[in-house]
């Protein structure tokens, strides 16, 4: 989310956070060199969420993490030029976390800092799940920019992508619209925003499950059963978790032991190899 500036927006930064049930909110270029509780507050409707925020240059940049304090527990926070990472574990979760909120500089040699200091974060902080998001001043495609001309292989997209793979993060996709930047005109648009979240395989998947006409039924049917609270990609996260369990379970009652009847096959297998080669 970008800009702070006047009452009208603070109203409605507040209602976004209270009708959506918001657990944390990324903000880019506040401009602002102060942030108090008191504006915090605020902007969260309550007193239970704590902040961070790097300070405007002048009147230019600013950034601003708030979350619920009682649902996401900090652990540690970096600062550096152009993000905030805030470390630490949701209360549902003993996962660590790195959120970071990005306001990329337009100048390339300043992205590339920017970029190399996120993938040296981490390497540093090692194992976590981590979810980067904000303005990253970039695309990624041709695609994701109209009314300006653009070079499918230019050097920046291609560094950016390279980056993105740097980070073992994953793209989301926009949901209802294709750009987040229109110049006033509506002459140009791009795609500079983006949530970028870390990748993972949560379960194996055998495609004869879907041979058996109420699979489709049985996962829909445990997916909307689960109550999971938390920021969306922590909740599609313990979904995909908690449903790699019901699949196991569900597979063993249908299908039986599937590894002890590999493990019977194996040895046939290889049995009839030991009698071919007599």
């Amino acid at each position: 989310m970008r800009g702070l500036g006047g009452g009208v927006k603070k109203r409605g930064v507040r209602e976004l956070i209270l009708n959506n049930k918001v657990d944390f909110i990324a903000i880019q270029e506040t401009k602002l060199q102060v942030v108090n509780n008191r504006l915090c507050y605020s902007l969260w409707g309550n007193h239970d969420c704590d902040w961070d925020f790097v300070p405007s240059l002048s009147r230019s940049g600013g950034i601003l993490s708030i979350w619920n304090a009682s649902k996401f527990q900090k652990t540690s926070v970096v600062h550096r030029a152009g993000f905030l990472a805030v470390l630490g574990k949701w209360t549902q979760s003993l996962d660590v976390y790195c959120i970071v909120n990005v306001y990329s500089p337009c100048v390339l040699s300043l992205k590339l800092k920017l970029w190399e200091d996120l993938v040296k974060l981490k390497s540093d902080i090692g194992d976590a799940i981590w979810c980067v998001m904000g303005d990253f001043n970039d695309i990624r495609h041709s695609s994701e920019r109209v009314g300006l001309s653009v070079d499918e292989g230019n050097r920046e997209s291609v560094l950016f992508n390279s980056w993105i793979i740097d980070m073992e993060v994953v793209d989301l996709p926009l949901i209802g619209r294709s750009f987040t930047w229109y110049k006033a005109s509506g002459s140009c648009m791009s795609r500079l925003d983006r949530i970028l979240v870390s990748a993972h395989c949560p379960f194996k998947f055998n495609n004869f499950w879907v041979k058996r006409k109420d699979f489709k039924e049985f996962v829909s049917n445990s997916w909307n059963n689960m109550v999971v609270q938390g920021w969306s990609a922590f909740v599609v996260k313990e979904k995909l978790r908690n449903l790699k369990t019901e699949l196991k379970l569900w597979s063993r009652e249908v299908f039986g032991s599937l590894d002890q009847k590999l493990s019977v096959i194996s040895k046939e297998v290889l049995r009839i190899d030991l009698e071919g080669g007599i």
